[in-house]
């Protein structure tokens, strides 16, 4: 009805944050090339969060693979990707002269995912919510896209954080303001407008 319309966005209008854009996390300081199947696959450093909460299959992360996939091109070599030096599916470069096939890209996206995944989950443990598994999945690709926003103030939050209004939104506000993310480099991008649609949709029905 117009009235629950109304009271719907009222909600997300009551919300004084900044205008949601692309933040791409800051470079490393002294870029190398990757030679050894170590070097370019490393072993995670952070401890995974330990959570009782629902569990991912891998068919479910191979779709969430592929879905993200979609929305980016694959590149073999680094490019400037608004600040950010990126390679392969959108994953972080290590520096200008990195070359990645697309096994390997596949496998650094599927490495990065799992790092959002685990973002997510920390989001979820620390702030309460009980999202299903599409929820994840939807928040993991959003995640991937412009980070978890770990380490930001709460006055000024971004990323995963600052959708989630540092814990403040319930889970009918944070899926109407899931597509208002659809900016970079101050400017509204059609790919950006059909991956949040993508997303919104994934969070709300799945794949």
């Amino acid at each position: 009805s117009a009235n629950s319309l109304g009271a719907r966005f009222g909600k997300m209008l009551r919300r004084d944050l900044p205008t949601p854009e692309l933040q791409p996390e800051t470079q490393p300081d002294k870029p190398k090339t990757l030679t050894t199947t170590e070097d370019l696959f490393p072993a995670e450093k952070e401890k995974e969060v330990s959570v009782d909460l629902l569990d991912i299959s891998e068919d479910s992360m191979e779709n969430l693979a592929n879905f993200v996939a979609e929305f980016e091109e694959f590149r073999a070599i680094p490019y400037d990707d608004y600040g950010q030096l990126s390679i392969g599916y959108g994953s972080k470069a290590t520096g200008e002269d990195q070359v990645v096939t697309e096994e390997q890209a596949r496998k650094l996206l599927e490495q990065g995912l799992e790092r959002s995944r685990q973002s997510v989950l920390k989001a979820m443990e620390k702030y309460n919510y009980d999202f299903t598994e599409n929820q994840i999945l939807a928040l993991t690709s959003f995640t991937y896209n412009l980070g978890s926003g770990e380490g930001t103030s709460d006055n000024k939050p971004k990323g995963l954080k600052q959708l989630l209004d540092v814990g403040r939104r319930d889970v009918e506000e944070i899926s109407d303001s899931i597509e208002l993310y659809n900016k970079a480099g101050g400017k509204v991008l059609p790919g950006l407008v059909k991956r949040r649609a993508a997303e919104y949709k994934l969070f709300n029905e799945g794949f």
